[in-house]
């Protein structure tokens, strides 16, 4: 969209285990393999600098720039996950003028403890990419990743034995690596597409996130899908007005006896699960697409967005 240069600093090692501070006393846990040729002469428009924050460690990546930091006009990152502001390294706090962050309780302390401007952004999709609202869907209930453990070993003895008519498919996976993330990310979207529900349970109880429950990938990339989403949905502040649709997220009940019964109603009832389908999908062409929160970041550092961006959110509103 806008037609960005790319730069992947890799991470250091420590010299030697026992002098494992050496990389924090000299900003040195990321390199750049080698240096970037970026056009940053040109004054026509103004230079940006976005950091992309999977993890906190990672805004030290801006050290690595060296002396091509002081050339751009504005220097921005973004948080995709949860952080806590005592693990923010304050030696880029300088170096940034803007923090996007996906919990807008995290986007508040920042802005309170750290003096920096900070937004609320929430997490997207690609609508356009990985969108469906197709109805051949064989697989009943997707779990992928983190899951409610009770839950899941319910479904499993529901479910899990070769003449049962229903399919629970899930992941037991404990690592994060995978041969090709490409693959990966197309295979995980075809599973959504053609699952009936997923499994969506907030996330407060996960350390990292200190009690906040953001919005995290797999509501959007469900509704995306055209699933029905089944859990428990988040709460944290700015949440409500992201969701706020019919069956956005189905609760499980509180009451363990109720829930077979639950899941066979819920899968018995095709007019929900078509209705469902639509809406979500149809709210993610609507208000939940990466676009419009590009278009967000944008206003949020006044900046004028390209004319690539609008006849985008153009299509997407078609």
């Amino acid at each position: 969209t806008c037609n960005p240069k790319f730069i992947y600093p890799v991470q250091n090692k420590p010299i030697h285990p026992s002098l494992k501070y050496q990389n924090r006393i000299f900003k040195s846990w990321y390199k750049l393999p080698s240096q970037p040729v970026l056009d940053l002469k040109d004054n026509s428009k103004p230079k940006v600098l976005l950091i992309i924050c999977l993890t906190p460690g990672f805004l030290l990546s801006i050290h690595s720039l060296g002396p091509l930091i002081n050339q751009f006009d504005l220097k921005v990152a973004y948080l995709l996950d949860g952080y806590s502001i005592d693990t923010f390294d304050r030696s880029v706090v300088p170096h940034l003028d803007h923090v996007f962050a996906i919990c807008r309780e995290t986007s508040d302390k920042i802005k309170k403890n750290l003096g920096l401007n900070s937004s609320f952004l929430p997490l997207g999709i690609d609508t356009l990419k990985y969108g469906s609202k197709q109805s051949d869907r064989p697989i009943d209930i997707f779990g992928y990743g983190r899951k409610d453990s009770f839950v899941h070993q319910h479904l499993i003895a529901s479910y899990n034995y070769l003449e049962s008519d229903r399919l629970y498919y899930f992941t037991s996976f404990t690592g994060a690596h995978v041969e090709n993330v490409e693959h990966h990310t197309c295979l995980h979207h075809r599973l959504l597409s053609k699952s009936k529900i997923s499994l969506c349970f907030e996330a407060s109880s996960v350390p990292r996130f200190q009690g906040y429950s953001p919005i995290l990938y797999r509501w959007f990339e469900g509704w995306a899908a055209g699933c029905t989403l089944v859990g428990r949905r988040p709460f944290g502040e700015g949440t409500d007005a992201l969701m706020n649709w019919e069956n956005s997220t189905i609760e499980v009940p509180e009451n363990k006896e109720r829930w077979s019964a639950f899941f066979e109603n819920l899968l018995n009832d095709q007019d929900t699960l078509t209705a469902n389908r639509h809406r979500n999908h149809r709210e993610c062409l609507s208000r939940h697409d990466w676009r419009y929160r590009i278009q967000q970041s944008f206003e949020g550092l006044n900046l004028t967005p390209p004319q690539t961006l609008k006849d985008q959110i153009d299509q997407l509103q078609n």
